[in-house]
């Protein structure tokens, strides 16, 4: 083969929510969104996380059909190689009661004889954030150096004998003035008044000393600004990387149309919106469509009372 099997099927969990393997399990993706780390500023991208389902073990047609095509091969020879793949599986894991998937999970049977998955996360299987990684915050940083800028600042007012007084008048708006200019620009009016309690300080304060203030103060908002900037840029990331999807509830799939075709009279019969979604040579059922995930889970949910089969497809 030019591939193998697991990358085939890794594969395939990037582009679908469900992939079976026919006769082990099904692997059913969900998207958890995006997440910010309030103390330590550590931005997670939205993500897909995989379950297993050892329940879903009928053949659906997306595997056989994918391998097939990427292979070169018919669906015959395809579903041959899958047989013995999975027949692999199952006597590695009786055996060892261990199994690991490359790039998918981690298998392991307890004792109550149960299938534990636990999914490979060194992959983040959601097309949208594709190549994205953990990040941190700008904001943590530049809050950082605006802290160490203002203690330096505030370390480098000497006392002198001389102007010991009028010192402790300048430190008593010096200090607040560094915090109003870096909590935020909107406090304009209070630092307009401190600028003119600093101008009332002659002589200490010449004309040279205001503009030097007044520099000072203007870079630190300056600053203010950058960090409300990046912030708003994060926000503005994230949200376009949340895309609104299409989800359908696929009843059934089917390599011959007639076929499919007798399925969607069914399920329309049934009182259903029944679509046959074509992805390559597979004819999908689908029960109905929802614009967003919620509901159609809540609607699977009914469904799968009367077909225990049926999956969420996205696209």
């Amino acid at each position: 083969m030019k591939t193998s099997i697991p990358q085939h099927i890794s594969h395939l969990i990037y582009l679908h929510d469900c992939v079976i393997i026919p006769g082990f399990g099904g692997f059913v993706g969900s998207k958890i969104s995006a997440r910010i780390h309030t103390k330590t500023g550590e931005i997670t991208p939205p993500t897909k996380q995989i379950l297993f389902n050892k329940n879903l073990k009928n053949n659906d047609g997306l595997l056989v059909a994918y391998i097939a095509e990427k292979e070169g091969i018919t669906n015959k020879e395809s579903t041959t190689l899958l047989e013995e793949y999975v027949l692999e599986l199952n006597e590695k894991l009786k055996k060892s009661k261990i199994l690991r998937i490359k790039k998918i999970g981690l298998f392991v049977i307890s004792e109550e004889e149960n299938i534990i998955f636990t999914q490979d996360n060194s992959i983040n299987y959601s097309l949208d954030v594709f190549g994205m990684t953990h990040i941190y915050s700008q904001k943590e940083e530049n809050t950082r150096t605006t802290n160490k800028k203002i203690k330096q600042n505030i370390q480098t007012i000497k006392i002198n004998p001389v102007f010991t007084k009028q010192m402790l008048k300048v430190a008593a708006i010096i200090i607040p003035l560094f915090a109003l200019s870096y909590l935020s620009i909107s406090q304009q009016n209070n630092i307009n008044t401190i600028y003119l309690q600093m101008a009332n300080l002659n002589p200490f304060f010449t004309s040279k000393n205001n503009i030097e203030v007044k520099t000072h103060i203007l870079d630190e908002k300056t600053q203010v600004d950058k960090i409300n900037k990046n912030n708003k840029d994060i926000k503005e990331n994230i949200s376009a990387l949340i895309e609104n999807k299409k989800f359908y509830i696929i009843g059934g799939a089917f390599s011959n149309k007639k076929n499919a075709d007798k399925l969607n009279e069914k399920i329309n019969a049934w009182h259903y919106n029944g679509e046959i979604i074509k992805c390559g040579d597979i004819f999908r059922v689908s029960y109905n469509s929802f614009d967003n995930k919620e509901d159609a889970l809540r609607a699977l949910s009914d469904i799968r009372k009367e077909n225990s089969s049926a999956w969420i497809l996205t696209n």
